[in-house]
């Protein structure tokens, strides 16, 4: 028998679940992120449970980050739909849009619905630009001298410290690799 797990919390279960620390505007952001205990408790239940039915889906949401989130890492789909302050709608909204939390106008954003009662979990990707983003690029946490352009402005430049000029580069390799995904 399938067996389906939905489990929550404010925080964040993983580190993976935020973009490495030279995307974020917040370089603080990762020491009060990941939660190693709350990652091995969820862990713990998917051995539990795994072990006692022929299959099983398990949907973590979290929140904390105000990141918009849907990936799957180690068979759990973490999901994240922020509702964030209004100046961050303002400043970054595609960081923030995922499912039907989405648009320009807050009175058109609705609830996102992670639980269906026919269908348990969303049988579509719900989106969210940083989940996708890690999706097509590998993870670089050991790229810590360099900052993105976003970031970098509201910085002083030492002189061991590089700034991306701009990242068409990855613009550009994102493209190609949803155009060509066995590449």
């Amino acid at each position: 028998e399938d067996a389906t797990i939905l489990t929550f919390s404010h925080f964040l279960p993983r580190v993976e679940l935020l973009p490495e620390k030279r995307y974020l505007s917040l370089p603080t952001l990762p020491a009060c992120s990941g939660s190693t205990f709350l990652e091995s408790r969820l862990r713990e239940l998917n051995e539990k449970m795994s072990s006692k039915t022929d299959g099983m889906k398990h949907l973590h949401a979290f929140g904390h980050s105000h990141l918009a989130y849907d990936l799957v890492v180690e068979d759990v789909r973490y999901v994240h739909v922020p509702l964030a302050y209004p100046r961050e709608w303002e400043q970054r909204r595609r960081s923030l849009e995922i499912g039907t939390m989405a648009g320009d106008e807050s009175h058109r954003r609705f609830p996102v619905s992670i639980w269906e009662k026919d269908t348990n979990f969303p049988s579509e990707w719900l989106g969210g630009w940083w989940s996708k983003y890690y999706t097509i690029m590998k993870r670089e946490p050991h790229r810590t001298k360099e900052l993105a352009p976003w970031v970098a402005r509201r910085f002083k430049q030492r002189n061991s410290a590089a700034i991306v000029e701009d990242f068409n580069h990855v613009k550009m390799e994102m493209k190609h690799k949803l155009q060509h995904p066995s590449h």
